[in-house]
């Protein structure tokens, strides 16, 4: 190895290690608990477009192999601690993911989760901004070679925190909210039909998701979080997922994404905390599963038999090795770590 190629594996070890530090120094300092979930669950979230890693495992010598997953997110151990100690809390390690090998993407990555009892959207915005000031200060103080592009964009605060339904109608010229009056009334064709008759062009049989991803890929994400972080609220109840629904409109979710550059970095949930309607979602997201050819995947019974028990909470999950990414101006997910992963 020569001279050169050992200088770039200590700067990169330099950077993961001095971040981490600095983020871990960020949530002690406000007393957060760091917690450390399995990797091994039985269990996981059914969103159809993630793909969990399956690993087959004997619990004692000559039993016969039952299936784990190796967890997609900490979030559903992480909320059944917090249904018994709901106390703020985070979480930093590895996830997996199957069959996610893009620029962005690894099958393995590093996600920092975090969560507030008893508080509300608004106090992530505050968090994200002052946790990536932390984090920015700390690669400037000590000359990791932050990318200066990066820094004077992540450097603009407030952040910038827009409905999605403002989007679509600034970007694409679509009425969101009126169109999802009308998918609840006529079906998912609704948004189909309105999606192609402003323009947009979707594969044959195209449904709801393909509709609602073509628009914000190809309209909504070139335009935002391009001169200063972009925080998008209000999603459509349909990608809910584990959050609550709007009770002023039901049309809509109470999550937002955090986009900054060409990065989604970060998602947040005001978290639902019924068993019963997560279950159902669960189970939605099953048949989703069905329809495009893949496996249903077990549902975590001790996590929705608990989830009533967890009390009013925001929690978010951050995307570390893309904020490394962006910080550095790394043309792939993978440079952020000393040896590319899996390879």
């Amino acid at each position: 190895m020569n001279q050169d190629t050992s200088q770039l594996i200590r700067l990169k070890m330099r950077r993961r290690d001095l971040v981490f530090r600095a983020i871990r120094s960020f949530f002690y300092e406000r007393d957060f608990l760091e917690l450390d979930p399995p990797l091994l669950v039985p269990g996981t979230g059914c969103e159809p477009h993630i793909d969990p890693l399956t690993v087959s495992i004997a619990l004692e010598p000559g039993q016969p192999p039952i299936s784990r997953y190796l967890h997609t997110s900490p979030e559903l151990y992480l909320k059944r601690l917090l249904s018994r100690v709901p106390d703020p809390s985070f979480s930093l390690g590895h996830v997996f993911r199957d069959g996610e090998r893009t620029p962005k993407h690894l099958v393995e990555f590093t996600m920092l989760e975090w969560y507030r009892p008893h508080q509300e959207l608004d106090v992530l915005v505050r968090d994200c901004e002052q946790l990536i000031a932390h984090v920015v200060a700390t690669c400037q103080a000590h000359q990791l070679e932050p990318d200066p592009h990066a820094i004077r964009l992540l450097s603009q605060q407030p952040f910038e925190v827009v409905t999605m339904q403002e989007l679509w109608r600034e970007h694409a010229q679509i009425d969101l909210a009126e169109t999802l009056g009308r998918v609840a009334d006529e079906g998912d064709e609704a948004l189909v039909r309105t999606v192609q008759e402003a323009g947009f062009h979707l594969r044959p049989g195209a449904d709801f998701d393909d509709a609602f991803v073509q628009v914000m890929l190809s309209a909504i994400e070139p335009n935002i979080g391009r001169e200063r972080p972009t925080v998008v609220t209000h999603w459509p109840k349909q990608m809910a997922v584990l959050s609550r629904i709007d009770d002023e409109n039901p049309l809509f979710a109470l999550r937002f994404e955090l986009y900054a550059g060409d990065f989604e970095l970060a998602n947040a949930f005001d978290e639902l905390v019924d068993g019963a309607e997560q279950a159902a979602r669960f189970e939605a997201d099953n048949a989703k599963r069905l329809d495009l050819g893949k496996l249903t995947l077990n549902l975590d019974r001790a996590f929705l038999s608990e989830l009533d028990q967890m009390p009013p909470t925001s929690g978010i999950a951050f995307g570390l090795d893309r904020l490394l990414q962006l910080l550095f101006g790394l043309g792939d997910i993978a440079e952020t770590y000393p040896l590319h992963p899996l390879d």
